[in-house]
């Protein structure tokens, strides 16, 4: 028989749950004057919580990504016909189908960056010396870099690819794919709808974005602008500054679209062939910014830059997956099977088959927010066999039954933020580790006058495996290196199983917040269930609804 592996149901009421992006019923507070506090939470495949702040819900759906041949040609033609090996790469049109997630209404501004720079003791990088300066601390005692107060709700840029990701994975987002953010940019509009407010080339107007004709209307060099302030440049969701401002990083790699060919142009010199460089090594970049006009400044244009370079009007926008918790367990497989296909293969990242919870904190307009708290944890595809052979076949060797991201360290078992393969681990030792603890007994007991000199029962103590008792059995953590971290008690019962799966999150005596999920066996005969725990400091993790 086989036995799979879900997360217990909490015995408390749950929240409401819903599949509607917007949200039927908030899960929020007030976190300080201002901020809110956003519980986004997904179990039995279902997700119930409100958007995140200053995000907004873009459904599933599918588009014609790109734009025809034809009409790449078109605005190539004349004096566009310099910049005609990069235009050409907007085409031509194919079909794409995206499944719902939430972008941030307004591109990160350098407030947001400066509260990831402090939390994590980075500096900015060497490309924006000419908007951050270093400034003494008195309380800290150390330097820590600022801005202008007036560039503060403008957007970061000149930054590179992973500091971007790095941020975003700070306030619990991902930067989005190419694809998203085209989907999100045309969404609701008709086909030729290149810039947000009219159909065709022609329709482009260097008024209603912040283009280079915007930047320059004052002395000194161009600068963006506060977000939001072209309200024409906005989609049918209200996200704004696609088309001016800085453009933005993509995850996704500056690829040919399907059906791509190089096309024969003609320009002052007379008739040449197109040499787009496209390349896996480069990522694709989108939307218009302070410096173009109107063959950049639109929906369709696209551009490759290398990851680790940081251009002077490139920032970006983050965005997250409507199911809280998948974009951490993407990344976090990736992370801990980047070359093993076995395990990337066996774990299951289907809605029904992972619980997670995300705790959102910021500002309602500017999205300005502390970074996300979360939990997520995915189970196995299929953990073959009854409970008496997985525990035989799991002594030595544990067996993998999931995959746990944490965004804040554990108190029990201590654990530090980050992803962890959770496998089990079956009661008892095999001969070898017998041997091994009864030499370890032997090196902390030596026989009197051996002359062994004695070695400190600390590091002597049984690591690893050995740590846990024999009668227990445990869920044990290890690394991407597959080190072992840590283990806690499967907890096995026979009674009162629980067949919902729910990530629950209780008030705890004392100063914890208890997370408990677990692990079922499909035998249904007893009905046996793996269910460790989880602490967390208080105020950490909102609890449960009850």
């Amino acid at each position: 028989m086989h036995a799979s592996v879900v997360v217990l149901a909490s015995a408390l009421a749950a929240p409401p749950l819903h599949d509607d992006p917007r949200g039927r019923e908030p899960q929020r507070r007030n976190a300080r004057p201002g901020i809110v506090r956003v519980v986004r939470q997904h179990a039995d495949g279902a997700t119930s919580g409100e958007a995140p702040p200053g995000m907004v819900p873009i459904p599933a759906g599918s588009f014609r990504m790109g734009v025809a041949m034809h009409d790449a040609l078109a605005l190539a033609a004349g004096d566009n016909a310099r910049w005609a090996d990069d235009i050409v790469a907007m085409a031509p049109a194919h079909l794409e189908l995206l499944d719902a997630f939430f972008l941030d209404r307004f591109e990160v501004t350098n407030d947001q960056y400066a509260r990831w720079l402090a939390d994590s003791g980075r500096e900015p990088s060497e490309f924006q010396r000419d908007i951050w300066r270093p400034e003494l601390d008195k309380a800290a005692a150390r330097k820590v870099a600022t801005h202008p107060t007036d560039e503060g709700p403008r957007p970061v840029r000149a930054i590179t690819y992973e500091v971007a990701r790095d941020c975003a994975r700070w306030l619990g987002k991902r930067i989005p794919t190419e694809a998203e953010w085209e989907y999100a940019a045309r969404r609701g509009r008709p086909e030729q709808s290149f810039y947000p407010w009219g159909e065709g080339w022609s329709a482009w107007n260097s008024g209603r974005c912040a283009g280079f004709d915007a930047s320059t209307r004052v002395l000194g060099p161009p600068r963006t602008s506060v977000g939001g302030s072209f309200k024409d440049d906005a989609t049918v969701d209200g996200v704004f500054d696609v088309c001016g401002n800085v453009s933005e990083w993509t995850a996704s790699p500056f690829r040919a679209y399907p059906g791509f060919v190089p096309q024969t142009i003609q320009d002052r010199f007379g008739k040449r062939v197109t040499k787009t460089e496209f390349g896996s090594e480069l990522l694709a970049v989108r939307g218009g910014c302070m410096l173009g006009n109107g063959v950049s400044n639109n929906l369709v244009w696209r551009c490759g830059q290398a990851p680790d370079s940081a251009a002077e009007a490139i920032g970006f926008r983050c965005a997250v997956s409507f199911v809280p918790g998948l974009d951490a367990l993407r990344e976090a497989v990736d992370r801990l099977a980047p070359t093993s296909s076995k395990l990337r293969d066996s774990i299951d990242l289907g809605t029904n088959s992972l619980a997670a919870q995300v705790i959102y904190t910021g500002d309602e307009r500017s999205g300005l927010a502390d970074a996300a708290k979360s939990i997520a944890f995915a189970r196995v595809k299929v953990l073959i066999g009854l409970l008496e052979d997985l525990r035989i076949r799991s002594r030595d060797r544990p067996a993998a039954v999931g995959v746990l991201v944490l965004s804040q360290p554990s108190l029990d078992p201590p654990l530090s933020p980050g992803p962890y393969l959770v496998s089990f681990k079956g009661r008892g030792f095999t001969a070898e580790q017998e041997a091994e603890l009864a030499r370890l007994k032997r090196h902390r007991n030596p026989a009197q006058g051996s002359g062994r000199t004695d070695v400190s029962a600390e590091d002597e103590k049984p690591r690893g495996l050995l740590s846990i008792p024999a009668t227990v059995d445990a869920l044990v953590f290890s690394n991407r290196r597959g080190e072992f971290c840590g283990w806690t008690p499967a907890n096995l019962t026979e009674e009162g199983a629980l067949f919902a799966s729910r990530l629950a999150v209780e008030h705890a005596e004392g100063d914890r917040v208890t997370v408990t999920f677990g692990i079922k066996t499909g035998n249904r005969t007893k009905q046996p269930q793996f269910a460790p725990s989880f602490q967390f400091p208080s105020g950490t993790f909102e609890p449960t609804a009850r």
